[in-house]
């Protein structure tokens, strides 16, 4: 056996992939969500980008509204232990190997945290803002879109470094096995992924919705092949 192998932990790996599953199921979850539920109180695109109205209906549909926040908090923690996992499952024996997995970690570890971060604050300041701008108070309408702003690019620059670290992924598991599946879509879809990032942040085009669906099943995808993995390893 491998030093390799003596360093990662079949426990870790196979609860991680368990989250990480769970995590794409939420964020999944949180796209049917909004079509399904927030759909049924008239919730729509074209309400979300007009911020004089937006803020009326967070304020008539609070906790509907604070709930797609709380799933994006909740699917972000729940992967926070995936990428150290994951480097452990996936990485070579080799030190610089080693060090590509420990970056590759690090950098999907931020993604989480920036996603939690937006997600934080705009779950506490959008109902703070809607009421205050229900009351008169047109600053408030200022605060939410810089907020809303803040939290846009937060979350984008988050997802943009998820997909860095889903292409490290790909390069190990490609680096080992040429033929490799969930090797070459890693390496291949962070490409599309920042594509849709690119596109969403210069207003050139949104197809966020299904970026959110993209990276969901990734996260699945990733979970059960890090249980699969686990188990032909050990």
């Amino acid at each position: 056996m491998s030093h390799e192998h003596h360093r990662s932990n079949p426990h870790l790996i196979k609860t991680a992939g368990v989250f990480s599953i769970l995590g794409g199921l939420v964020l999944l979850g949180t796209f049917f969500y909004k079509i399904v539920v927030l759909g049924s109180y008239n919730y729509t695109t074209e309400l979300a980008a007009n911020t004089r109205r937006l803020l009326p209906w967070i304020n008539g549909h609070e906790i509907a509204y604070g709930i797609i926040w709380g799933n994006q908090l909740l699917y972000a923690v729940l992967m926070l232990s995936v990428p150290f996992a994951a480097s452990q499952l996936f990485k070579h024996s080799s030190s610089r190997s080693s060090s590509l997995a420990t970056s590759a970690y690090i950098i999907g570890m931020a993604g989480f945290y920036l996603v939690i971060t937006a997600a934080v604050a705009l779950f506490a300041v959008a109902p703070v803002t809607a009421r205050a701008f229900i009351h008169g108070d047109q600053n408030a309408l200022l605060l939410y879109k810089a907020c809303a702003s803040f939290g846009l690019h937060m979350r984008l620059f988050g997802e943009l470094l998820m997909i860095i670290w889903i292409f490290f992924i790909g390069l190990h598991l490609v680096r080992r096995e040429k033929i490799d599946l969930f090797g070459w879509y890693c390496l291949t879809f962070p490409f599309f992924g920042a594509l849709l990032i690119w596109g969403k942040i210069f207003k050139i085009f949104d197809w966020d919705p299904f970026l959110s669906i993209m990276l969901a099943m990734t996260f699945i995808w990733l979970g059960r092949e890090m249980r699969t993995r686990r188990k032909t390893r050990h």
